[in-house]
């Protein structure tokens, strides 16, 4: 079943790293403030998202090596499960929906705009 290669494509077991993402909130003791836990928590999604499109996109490049090495020969795009092509169609959908779930749910504040205009040359 190539959703279940997609899945291992994506690395989710590395999202426990993506947990200190928390850390700030946990230490700022904010962590029962819904507003802030819920921003924090589309933040670890979007973020885990785009972390798993990079995951992606790298394995896009290191296909040909990762093929004849004994352990990463194993991944979905070395062992030929998944096509470069799908890959990369999968990877574009989740770096969208990282970055644009993240602008949208989390929208920028207001002066965001002239904070850009302040750093432009």
């Amino acid at each position: 079943m190539q959703l279940i290669h997609i899945f291992h494509l994506m690395r989710i077991h590395q999202y426990v790293k993506n947990l200190f993402i928390f850390l700030p909130v946990f230490f700022s003791f904010k962590i029962f403030d819904l507003p802030i836990l819920l921003d924090t928590l589309v933040a670890f999604v979007c973020f885990s998202l785009c972390a798993s499109a990079v995951y992606i996109f790298n394995d896009v490049i290191d296909a040909p090596l990762d093929k004849i090495h004994p352990t990463k020969a194993k991944r979905p795009i070395a062992a030929g499960k998944i096509s470069v092509r799908m890959a990369l169609f999968v990877a574009l959908i989740l770096l969208c929906l990282g970055l644009v779930g993240a602008w949208v749910l989390i929208p920028p504040p207001p002066n965001y705009s002239l904070l850009i205009d302040l750093y432009r040359p």
